[in-house]
């Protein structure tokens, strides 16, 4: 993905959140508006129909996960809080532990390989911040102070 895709997206997620009710666009922080009219690619022609749920409409899937994120923080109760919450954890474990739904591996092998994984991940997060942020980095960095100090 490059920065271009970004712009796209965010000019999606200004778009759509733009065409919310006034009591949700009150619910959003300025701050998030003001980050994605800075950022946002003002020549990506997205056309937003209120006519049609937003599964109708053509929305790229990094718009969608901006969404989901700031319906998580800003708009949702805790009830479908704890849901969205349930459903990140599940995708993350199907993505990211692979090792957890292979049938053929003993307990004792998935412990050892969790032991060297996080050994691995320690070392390379002390190595990671050493490196320089791109761009995206960055933009990322900030919507997340953004979305924590405001909520």
């Amino acid at each position: 993905m490059n920065d271009k895709d970004f712009e796209n997206s965010f000019q999606e997620v200004y778009i759509i959140l733009n065409n919310l009710s006034n009591i949700n666009k009150e619910k959003i922080p300025k701050e998030v508006f003001e980050y994605l009219e800075n950022f946002k690619n003002d020549e990506f022609d997205f056309k937003y129909d209120n006519s049609k749920s937003i599964d109708e409409q053509n929305v790229s899937d990094d718009a969608t996960m901006f969404l989901a994120c700031i319906y998580h923080d800003f708009l949702c109760n805790e009830e479908e809080k704890n849901e969205i919450e349930q459903i990140w954890k599940e995708n993350n474990e199907k993505i990211f532990d692979p090792f957890k739904n292979t049938r053929n591996i003993s307990e004792e092998k998935l412990n050892q390989k969790e032991k060297s994984k996080s050994d691995y991940n320690l070392k390379n997060n002390v190595i990671a911040k050493k490196k320089k942020q791109s761009l995206l980095e960055k933009i990322f960095e900030n919507l997340r102070k953004i979305f924590k100090k405001n909520y």
